[in-house]
């Protein structure tokens, strides 16, 4: 007696072009990551997509956070290095403002920001081509007008054409 084996045969269709999907994430994007550079009891996340960033894409920046301290006004100041130079900012940049400056680009944030407050948000940035293309390390210090320290963070960035 012979066995006989039953097989199914599926019908499907293919993509014209099976490379069509060659080179591109299907999946969720990997997202790049500010990491906390101040006191390690403050409880923030900031992160962005995609994780390499192109000039002529768009990102954008997810944050949650509980403010440590209130914030009415005060003064971010931004240093980016070069990974291979660490020591050496190649560009530095202190920028006084308020909360009322941020909600102009956040609008529903709450003015002024209370110590505790949760604040979450999402913003895109869709004019990246400004930005040189490279590999950097950024830091960010942001402090209220009683120069406590509102928020620290460090991230790797790598911007391509």
């Amino acid at each position: 007696m012979e066995k006989t084996e039953k097989v199914e045969v599926r019908e499907f269709e293919m993509d014209s072009n099976p490379f069509s999907l060659f080179g591109k994430r299907k999946s969720l994007q990997q997202r790049g990551n500010l990491t906390n550079c101040g006191d390690k009891k403050n409880k923030f996340s900031i992160q962005w997509e995609p994780k390499i960033l192109n000039t002529q894409g768009v990102a954008t920046v997810y944050w949650d956070l509980v403010a440590p301290c209130d914030m009415d006004s005060g003064n971010a100041h931004i240093d980016v290095y070069l990974p291979e130079i660490p020591d050496s900012p190649i560009f530095s940049l202190d920028q006084k403002g308020t909360c009322g400056d941020i909600k102009k680009t956040v609008p529903n944030l709450t003015c002024p920001i209370k110590k505790d407050a949760e604040i979450k948000g999402q913003l895109t940035a869709s004019d990246l081509t400004r930005l040189p293309t490279g590999n950097y390390t950024i830091e960010v210090k942001i402090t209220n007008d009683k120069n406590e320290l509102f928020a620290c963070g460090r991230a790797s960035v790598e911007l391509t054409p």
